[in-house]
């Protein structure tokens, strides 16, 4: 019974880490996306960064290596239980690290000028609409925008 809850434990530990790692690189690689849309000379740092949640799947795999070596049939269910623990916890560990990883990595990617280019490129399109005559939606989203643009300006 150990033995099985141990198993468990490694189990768990390769399959949250990989998850998170892939939660976050498809989080990373949407940015990168966007990104590439308008500057497709920067294909390689968002490469680079599309890459470094995936870090944490990789851990993942090391800790069942290392718990790996140290796994027998004998084990006593406390040191199954232990295993479980073990693995439960660095799993969750770099599951929500992976995630993380991928936000961070994705404002990385999405920098202040290039917000501030694209929200200037729609502020000119709601001027030019209608002939300068605005509705109440577009009022309210024109002030939705300049307060993004306000907080976004560089200096």
């Amino acid at each position: 019974m150990g033995y099985i809850l141990a198993l468990i434990g490694l189990g768990l530990m390769v399959g949250f880490a990989g998850g998170g790692s892939a939660i976050g690189t498809s989080i990373t690689g949407s940015s990168v996306l966007g990104m590439l849309r308008k500057r497709p000379d920067q294909f390689g740092p968002g490469m680079v960064l599309t890459a470094v949640p995936g870090t944490q799947g990789l851990y993942g795999f090391v800790g069942f290596f290392l718990y790996k070596a140290m796994l027998s049939p004998d084990l006593t269910i406390l040191q199954g239980a232990i295993f479980l623990g073990a693995g439960l916890m660095m799993g969750t560990a770099c599951f929500i690290s992976g995630i993380f990883q991928g936000k961070v990595c994705a404002n990385g990617i999405n920098d202040r000028r290039y917000f501030t280019a694209e929200c200037n490129e729609i502020s000119l399109e709601y001027l030019n609409k209608n002939n300068g005559k605005e509705t109440d939606q577009e009022r309210t989203d024109e002030s939705e925008l300049q307060i993004l643009t306000a907080y976004h300006t560089p200096g």
